[in-house]
């Protein structure tokens, strides 16, 4: 099921950071997987997660992942994260955006793993994908398990955080 909002398509107040100046429309929805997903199908959400980042649509990339109230992820808690480098404070080299894994420097050093045994019949995966961020691939990495949640599996997301 897809719902759609009209987001925020205007500028946003002076105080916010310069890149943050065009939001795309935002588009909710969270993504279920089958019963029993392969490591391509459990990849291919975590990448339109990634993709959302990158069009900085941070509020999509929310809805498209389930989230443990433990962590109290927020559409501006992912984006400070990023823009701090696994801090929801500024960095001093900040602020930094997720950029196409496909462009990045250091590419072939990207760490993706998707791991199968969880010890916990609900949970059927864990996954770790390196972020790259500004066009470079550092060890800013997001974490997430697969939970079995009724037929479906859904993606969680855990972590984003320096490995």
């Amino acid at each position: 099921m897809t719902r759609r909002c009209s987001g925020r398509t205007a500028a946003p107040p002076a105080a916010e950071p310069e890149h943050l100046a065009a939001y795309a429309p935002i588009e909710l929805r969270l993504d279920l997987l089958p019963r029993t997903p392969t490591d391509q199908e459990v990849l291919g959400v975590v990448e339109r997660w990634v993709q959302d980042l990158v069009d900085l649509r941070y509020e999509t990339a929310f809805s498209r992942t389930a989230h443990d109230p433990y962590y109290q992820w927020t559409p501006e808690l992912i984006r400070q994260v990023i823009e701090g480098y696994g801090s929801p404070e500024p960095h001093p080299a900040g602020p930094f955006v997720v950029t196409s894994p496909a462009e990045a420097q250091g590419r072939d050093k990207q760490r993706i793993a998707v791991g199968r045994n969880t010890g916990r019949p609900s949970i059927l995966a864990h996954v770790s994908y390196d972020l790259p961020l500004n066009g470079q691939m550092p060890d800013l990495t997001a974490t997430f398990r697969v939970e079995q949640r009724g037929d479906h599996g859904v993606l969680v997301l855990e972590e984003i955080h320096v490995f």
